[in-house]
């Protein structure tokens, strides 16, 4: 008989990612944010289009390895499209989700205002990642 699992609680915690790794894990984070192209809603989340240069690619694999350390209710996927196509980085979860990630987009200076606004979000704020991380 199969058990199953609790949906987990969807919040950000910092504190998951070691001290030793917070510094790397804020700057791959700004890199990879900074470099989104565009930014589709999903039913449970966000899918960010990314150049699909090889850095890119090995970069956002590290961002993840990072970042659910600290967001570990979040689903992630890497999809590279085929014939030189983009690169996807898929964030999507359990119920709360998709609100917490388009808070954060709104409330950061993590994305280019215009990829935003061509997604309908409107930046509310601009908090750097440090002070998200200190004050979340």
């Amino acid at each position: 008989m199969a058990r199953e699992q609790a949906e987990p609680v969807v919040a950000c915690t910092p504190g998951g990612v070691p001290a030793e790794m917070r510094q790397r894990w804020l700057e791959v984070g700004v890199q990879i944010y900074g470099a989104v192209e565009e930014l589709q809603e999903l039913p449970d989340g966000y899918a960010c289009r990314l150049p699909s240069d090889a850095a890119t690619v090995l970069r956002a694999a590290e961002y993840v390895t990072l970042d659910r350390l600290c967001c570990t209710f979040a689903r992630w996927e890497l999809r590279v499209e085929p014939n030189g196509g983009p690169l996807w980085l898929r964030l999507t979860g359990p119920a709360g989700t998709k609100e917490l990630t388009r808070s954060v987009f709104e409330t950061t200076n993590l994305i280019d205002e215009r990829v935003l606004q061509a997604a309908g979000m409107h930046l509310r704020e601009r908090r750097t990642p440090e002070q998200v991380v200190a004050d979340p």
